[in-house]
């Protein structure tokens, strides 16, 4: 497998087709037409991609950003083919997204990811190491593929730093805090609110095993889940709390800002 940045006319002309077969076709609002990732490459964003000898099986689109008036680069699409899926290519070409940017002297990346899908939670959190830094309802608008479905884009950004990993240290220090539970699956996977203290420093909130399938099955039930997480969610990430990991069982952990600080300060002394 070969991880590289994609500048080629024809390595470009690629992408969209293979986004198209992720995603479900025409239409798609993933879609990338050459011509513009030509304007990006050639600007300074990034493209890349992964091979399985001549076949581009996995790719990565992102654009220079700024946040708080520091340049990012914003990830804004990345996708793997369904064969090759779960076997490592979304890591390598992420951890060459990282590799580029830090070259670039880009302190962090950003991305949006659907918080309903324990599959994406686990990967940007754990697996990378990221954190959940906002949540946003509604994000992107209708987005009427087949992941997506008719439910409304509600998306949390994720914040990969490009840097030492200072952050994790601090997150570490804060594991013996224990979470109240705010959020989780019940019977028959509907969606049960638990009542919670929010002046605790560290929340919970579950997610269902798998939300595409419920959307395509119970469009009633994934809409719940949708409402049900954004009014617990939204709020608690809005008054600071940041999602650092995601237990296997779908399980959020939420930390306030204030703790990881205090946690911080306890890593530098």
């Amino acid at each position: 497998m070969a991880v590289c940045n994609l500048e080629k006319l024809d390595h470009l002309a690629a992408v969209e087709p293979l986004f198209s077969s992720i995603w479900g076709g025409g239409g798609s609002p993933t879609a990338m037409p050459v011509n513009l990732l030509v304007a990006l490459v050639h600007s300074g964003g990034y493209v890349g991609g992964a091979f399985d000898g001549e076949e581009l099986v996995a790719a990565s689109v992102g654009f220079l950003a700024r946040r708080n008036g520091v340049i990012e680069l914003h990830s804004h699409v990345t996708g793997v083919a369904v064969a090759f899926q779960s076997s490592g290519v979304g890591r390598a070409l992420k951890d060459h997204q990282r590799s580029w940017a830090a070259s670039q002297a880009i302190a962090g990346i950003t991305w949006t990811f659907d918080p309903l899908s324990r599959r994406n939670g686990w990967f940007n959190l754990v697996k990378l190491g990221a954190q959940a830094v906002s949540y946003h309802p509604n994000f992107y608008g209708a987005m009427p593929d087949a992941q997506n479905g008719s439910d409304d884009t509600d998306r949390c950004m994720a914040h990969w730093s490009t840097g030492e990993p200072f952050f994790q240290d601090a997150v570490r220090n804060a594991e013996g805090y224990e979470s109240q539970l705010a959020l989780k699956v019940g019977v028959g996977d509907q969606p049960v609110r638990v009542p919670t203290d929010l002046d605790t420093p560290v929340i919970a909130c579950q997610v269902p095993r798998d939300i595409v399938s419920i959307r395509k099955t119970d469009p009633g039930l994934a809409r719940s889940w949708r409402l049900e997480l954004r009014a617990v969610m939204g709020p608690a990430m809005a008054d600071g709390y940041v999602a650092t990991s995601i237990t296997s069982d779908g399980i959020y952990r939420l930390l306030h800002r204030s703790l990881l600080a205090q946690s911080a300060l306890a890593v530098q002394q």
